[in-house]
């Protein structure tokens, strides 16, 4: 799967120091490339997997210093129906 993020990489110029969002993370394994190849700081969310089980992996490449893991929780039916289409941002 590495080679999407790859892929995605190659047409935006990261560097040390940016931050980045990494949604549906999952295992952390693309926010870990980023973190190394790039140096830039990522945040990781993901509903699925718990930030503990990604920060033993962040841990063991030494990078838990450009990692911010989150665990994403999804909107409530009621929330989501409270939000027409016809919003417009002020």
């Amino acid at each position: 799967m590495l080679w999407l993020t790859e892929w995605l990489c190659a047409g935006i110029p990261l560097r040390p120091g940016m931050r980045v969002l990494d949604l549906g993370c999952g295992r952390a394994l693309s926010s870990i490339f980023l973190a190394e190849e790039f140096g830039v700081t990522v945040w990781a969310a993901d509903l699925w997997i718990k930030p503990t089980e990604n920060w033993k992996r962040t841990c063991l490449r030494h990078l838990r210093h450009y990692m911010e893991l989150l665990f994403a929780k999804h909107a409530s039916k009621e929330r989501s129906d409270a939000i027409s289409d016809d919003h417009q941002p002020r």
